[in-house]
């Protein structure tokens, strides 16, 4: 995730001088390990970047925050509770960086100088790059100190998680949530609505926004396709060769993938929600048509195989599986810590998700 931070809170930088000094406030404890201020300001300036660009395409609106993400719950409260949690992981890794053992490379602290100073040389001094971080509630030092104890984070992560890590997954782990998590899905793709523009060589031709131009089809040519559609449909249904369709009528060629697609609800943002859905209502062997002004999807599930019957080339499908085994672990350990860590909510309480500014630069 990715953007800056906010208000302009307790700035100490005078203009003209070289450097600032400032009396870090603790703005979360754990065990005795301080998180200062400054990291809290940081992430949520980052994060109201992230999720700005995840769900309102990067627009800044009343209208978004009062957004109502579930019944009880507005985006700005979803968010900012999503910040807060995030925020005592990160605390508690601080401590458990050092009970653990852990060090910094020194590769590690000449790349934070390196960036570092690489802002300081496009800032050209410290007097404007202090400037810049005031909005943030930040010195260069405050900066650094950041860049840190982000990196305590990332090595607490690898060491609990990363290859040979202690709660690293095990097969039986993948085994098993792939088994609870993931559907088995078929497709036959018509494009019922459109054509795909192509140049004399039959290659795509492309927009300016990086995507294929489509052509729309008039009446008839939307009429022919529904025939093929329908008749697609009457003879799956009538116990016709879902493969034998596929390969036949598909105008996206899935010939790659002979035993179907796994997918799971991880998969929303990048499948779209009506597929997963889908996956998740349909029983086995019936199929869904799902359509929209420009495509058809004739979707059939399929049983799941066991996890261990999977091909090296199935496998390429889940190669983010791990990833979502480690965040349901992560969240399952590091939420039970994060119960003992104690919040200074005089400060958080300073902090308001529609004021703070966006950081997608630091």
């Amino acid at each position: 995730m990715k953007k800056t931070l906010f208000t302009i809170l307790c700035v100490c930088l005078l203009l003209g001088c070289v450097a600032c000094t400032k009396t870090e406030n603790t703005i979360m404890t754990y065990k005795g390990a301080k998180a200062p201020e400054s990291l809290y300001s940081y992430w949520m300036s980052t994060y109201k970047s992230v999720f700005l660009d995840s769900f309102n395409d990067g627009i800044d609106s009343d209208e978004f925050w009062d957004m109502l993400i579930s019944d009880d719950m507005t985006y700005e409260e979803y968010i900012v509770d999503w910040i807060n949690t995030e925020m005592k992981y990160r605390t508690v890794a601080l401590k458990l960086f050092d009970e653990y053992g852990l060090e910094l490379t020194d590769s590690t602290i000449e790349r934070i100088d390196a960036d570092i100073s690489e802002k300081l040389e496009y800032a050209e001094s410290r007097e404007e790059l202090n400037t810049r971080l005031a909005k943030f509630n930040m010195n260069i030092d405050m900066l650094r100190e950041v860049y840190i104890a982000n990196e305590k984070y990332e090595s607490v992560r690898e060491y609990l998680y990363g290859q040979g890590g202690e709660e690293a997954p095990t097969d039986k782990e993948r085994a098993e949530y792939f088994a609870d998590n993931y559907y088995c899905l078929k497709y036959i793709t018509i494009y019922s609505g459109v054509i795909l523009k192509t140049d004399e060589s039959g290659a795509y031709v492309y927009d300016e926004d990086g995507q294929i131009e489509l052509i729309k089809l008039d009446d008839e040519q939307k009429a022919l396709k529904k025939k093929i559609i329908d008749s697609i449909i009457a003879g799956v249904e009538a116990g016709g060769d879902f493969d034998e369709y596929m390969s036949e009528y598909s105008e996206v060629d899935y010939s790659e993938y002979p035993n179907g697609f796994f997918v799971s609800e991880n998969d929303s943002s990048r499948l779209g929600g009506d597929i997963i859905n889908a996956a998740k209502e349909i029983n086995f062997g019936e199929i869904k048509v799902l359509s929209d002004e420009n495509i058809t999807y004739i979707v059939k599930k399929l049983d799941l195989p066991e996890y261990t019957s999977l091909t090296s080339s199935d496998k390429t499908q889940l190669e983010d599986m791990d990833d979502y085994i480690i965040r349901e672990k992560f969240a399952a350990r590091f939420g039970e810590y994060a119960a003992d860590v104690v919040v200074n909510e005089e400060l958080t309480k300073r902090y308001n998700i529609r004021e703070i500014s966006e950081n997608s630069y630091f």
